[in-house]
Protein backbone atom coordinates (compact mmCIF):
# COMPACT_ATOMS: atom_id res chain seq x y z
CA UNK A 1 0.00 0.00 0.00
CA UNK A 2 1.33 3.42 -0.71
CA UNK A 3 0.64 6.81 0.94
CA UNK A 4 2.77 8.67 -1.55
CA UNK A 5 -0.59 10.90 -2.10
CA UNK A 6 -1.48 11.25 1.66
CA UNK A 7 -1.57 14.89 2.53
CA UNK A 8 -0.40 15.51 5.86
CA UNK A 9 -2.35 18.39 8.02
CA UNK A 10 0.74 20.35 7.35
CA UNK A 11 0.41 20.37 3.57
CA UNK A 12 -2.73 20.89 3.51
CA UNK A 13 -4.47 23.96 2.32
CA UNK A 14 -7.02 26.07 4.72
CA UNK A 15 -10.52 26.12 3.50
CA UNK A 16 -11.62 28.93 2.09
CA UNK A 17 -13.49 32.08 4.20
CA UNK A 18 -17.01 31.02 4.17
CA UNK A 19 -19.41 28.50 6.04
CA UNK A 20 -19.51 25.04 6.80
CA UNK A 21 -21.68 22.58 7.94
CA UNK A 22 -20.03 20.41 10.58
CA UNK A 23 -20.76 17.76 12.96
CA UNK A 24 -18.54 17.19 15.74
CA UNK A 25 -16.96 14.15 16.34
CA UNK A 26 -14.93 14.12 19.61
CA UNK A 27 -13.66 16.12 22.13
CA UNK A 28 -10.12 15.16 23.86
CA UNK A 29 -8.30 16.36 26.52
CA UNK A 30 -4.26 15.95 25.35
CA UNK A 31 -0.55 16.68 27.51
CA UNK A 32 1.89 17.91 25.39
CA UNK A 33 5.71 18.76 25.73
CA UNK A 34 7.21 21.49 23.94
CA UNK A 35 10.37 22.76 24.65
CA UNK A 36 10.39 20.39 27.27
CA UNK A 37 7.52 22.08 28.96
CA UNK A 38 4.13 20.07 30.14
CA UNK A 39 1.31 21.50 29.31
CA UNK A 40 -2.45 19.69 28.17
CA UNK A 41 -4.94 20.71 25.87
CA UNK A 42 -8.25 20.47 24.73
CA UNK A 43 -8.67 19.17 21.00
CA UNK A 44 -12.44 19.31 19.26
CA UNK A 45 -12.80 17.38 15.88
CA UNK A 46 -15.23 18.02 13.20
CA UNK A 47 -16.44 16.56 10.18
CA UNK A 48 -17.31 18.58 7.39
CA UNK A 49 -21.01 17.75 6.11
CA UNK A 50 -21.47 20.55 2.89
CA UNK A 51 -20.40 21.77 1.27
CA UNK A 52 -19.93 18.60 -0.67
CA UNK A 53 -16.57 19.37 -2.19
CA UNK A 54 -15.50 19.57 1.27
CA UNK A 55 -17.61 16.51 3.02
CA UNK A 56 -15.71 14.43 4.84
CA UNK A 57 -12.86 16.46 5.77
CA UNK A 58 -11.85 16.64 9.03
CA UNK A 59 -11.02 20.33 10.93
CA UNK A 60 -9.58 20.47 14.44
CA UNK A 61 -10.15 23.26 16.85
CA UNK A 62 -7.11 23.51 19.56
CA UNK A 63 -7.65 25.09 23.11
CA UNK A 64 -4.74 25.34 24.84
CA UNK A 65 -5.89 25.76 28.53
CA UNK A 66 -3.10 24.53 29.87
CA UNK A 67 -0.44 26.67 28.11
CA UNK A 68 2.51 28.14 30.97
CA UNK A 69 1.06 31.95 29.54
CA UNK A 70 -1.82 32.63 32.05
CA UNK A 71 -3.03 35.01 28.98
CA UNK A 72 -2.83 32.61 26.83
CA UNK A 73 -4.22 29.69 28.94
CA UNK A 74 -7.35 31.97 29.91
CA UNK A 75 -7.89 33.24 26.17
CA UNK A 76 -8.03 29.49 25.44
CA UNK A 77 -10.40 28.59 28.49
CA UNK A 78 -13.08 31.32 27.32
CA UNK A 79 -12.95 30.33 23.85
CA UNK A 80 -13.94 26.71 25.06
CA UNK A 81 -16.39 27.85 27.42
CA UNK A 82 -17.71 29.87 24.45
CA UNK A 83 -17.53 26.73 22.30
CA UNK A 84 -19.87 24.84 24.90
CA UNK A 85 -22.01 27.96 25.55
CA UNK A 86 -22.65 27.64 21.53
CA UNK A 87 -23.12 24.17 21.44
CA UNK A 88 -25.09 23.21 24.36
CA UNK A 89 -26.56 26.49 25.73
CA UNK A 90 -24.34 25.90 29.10
CA UNK A 91 -24.99 28.58 31.50
CA UNK A 92 -21.24 30.17 33.36
CA UNK A 93 -20.76 27.84 36.67
CA UNK A 94 -22.90 25.11 35.31
CA UNK A 95 -21.72 21.55 34.86
CA UNK A 96 -20.17 19.93 31.54
CA UNK A 97 -21.00 16.79 29.86
CA UNK A 98 -18.68 17.04 26.96
CA UNK A 99 -20.80 13.54 25.51
CA UNK A 100 -23.64 15.87 24.69
CA UNK A 101 -21.66 17.45 22.58
CA UNK A 102 -20.65 15.08 20.09
CA UNK A 103 -22.46 14.37 17.10
CA UNK A 104 -23.92 17.60 17.48
CA UNK A 105 -23.90 20.31 14.18
CA UNK A 106 -23.05 23.61 13.16
CA UNK A 107 -22.68 25.98 10.81
CA UNK A 108 -19.38 27.06 11.09
CA UNK A 109 -17.91 30.43 9.87
CA UNK A 110 -14.09 30.37 9.16
CA UNK A 111 -11.60 33.58 7.80
CA UNK A 112 -8.45 33.41 7.05
CA UNK A 113 -5.99 35.85 8.10
CA UNK A 114 -2.35 36.82 7.45
CA UNK A 115 -0.06 37.32 10.94
CA UNK A 116 2.04 40.27 10.36
CA UNK A 117 4.48 38.45 13.03
CA UNK A 118 5.63 36.07 10.57
CA UNK A 119 3.06 36.22 7.30
CA UNK A 120 1.53 32.91 7.53
CA UNK A 121 -2.11 32.19 6.83
CA UNK A 122 -4.28 30.79 9.76
CA UNK A 123 -7.52 29.88 9.82
CA UNK A 124 -9.84 31.50 12.15
CA UNK A 125 -12.83 30.16 13.26
CA UNK A 126 -15.39 33.64 13.37
CA UNK A 127 -19.08 32.27 14.13
CA UNK A 128 -20.29 29.37 15.12
CA UNK A 129 -24.18 28.35 15.45
CA UNK A 130 -25.81 25.20 16.95
CA UNK A 131 -28.07 23.63 14.08
CA UNK A 132 -31.29 22.72 15.77
CA UNK A 133 -31.84 18.87 15.24
CA UNK A 134 -34.46 17.73 12.34
CA UNK A 135 -36.70 15.08 11.74
CA UNK A 136 -36.56 13.41 8.06
CA UNK A 137 -39.90 15.26 7.28
CA UNK A 138 -37.96 18.70 7.60
CA UNK A 139 -36.91 20.40 4.88
CA UNK A 140 -32.87 21.23 5.18
CA UNK A 141 -31.35 24.86 3.28
CA UNK A 142 -30.05 22.50 0.73
CA UNK A 143 -33.43 20.77 -0.41
CA UNK A 144 -35.12 22.11 -3.15
CA UNK A 145 -38.33 23.63 -2.70
CA UNK A 146 -40.71 20.77 -2.43
CA UNK A 147 -44.26 22.21 -2.48
CA UNK A 148 -45.88 18.74 -1.27
CA UNK A 149 -43.20 18.14 1.20
CA UNK A 150 -44.21 21.72 2.45
CA UNK A 151 -47.65 21.15 2.82
CA UNK A 152 -47.19 17.65 4.18
CA UNK A 153 -44.63 19.03 6.92
CA UNK A 154 -47.19 22.12 7.89
CA UNK A 155 -50.09 19.58 8.62
CA UNK A 156 -48.23 17.62 10.83
CA UNK A 157 -47.32 20.77 12.63
CA UNK A 158 -51.44 21.63 12.82
CA UNK A 159 -51.89 24.21 10.31
CA UNK A 160 -54.42 24.25 7.64
CA UNK A 161 -53.14 26.28 4.59
CA UNK A 162 -55.42 28.52 3.03
CA UNK A 163 -56.79 27.37 -0.16
CA UNK A 164 -57.16 28.98 -3.23
CA UNK A 165 -60.96 30.02 -4.24
CA UNK A 166 -61.76 28.17 -7.58
CA UNK A 167 -63.91 30.37 -9.96
CA UNK A 168 -67.73 28.89 -10.67
CA UNK A 169 -69.16 29.60 -14.31
CA UNK A 170 -72.42 28.73 -12.18
CA UNK A 171 -74.39 31.97 -10.65
CA UNK A 172 -73.91 31.47 -6.18
CA UNK A 173 -77.51 30.94 -5.17
CA UNK A 174 -77.16 30.92 -1.17
CA UNK A 175 -80.69 32.19 -1.04
CA UNK A 176 -79.26 35.40 0.64
CA UNK A 177 -80.88 38.10 -0.58
CA UNK A 178 -79.03 41.17 -1.90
Amino acid sequence: MSFTYVITETERENLPDGTYRQKMTSIEEKVSSYQGEMSSYIEVKWEILFPLEYKGRVETDTFYVGHSDAKRANTAKWKFSELCKQMTGLKTGAALNTGEMIGKEADVTVQNNTSEKNGKVYQNVINRVLVTTQTNSQITPTDPYDKEKTHKVLEIAGFQLPTTPTPSALPLNDEVPF
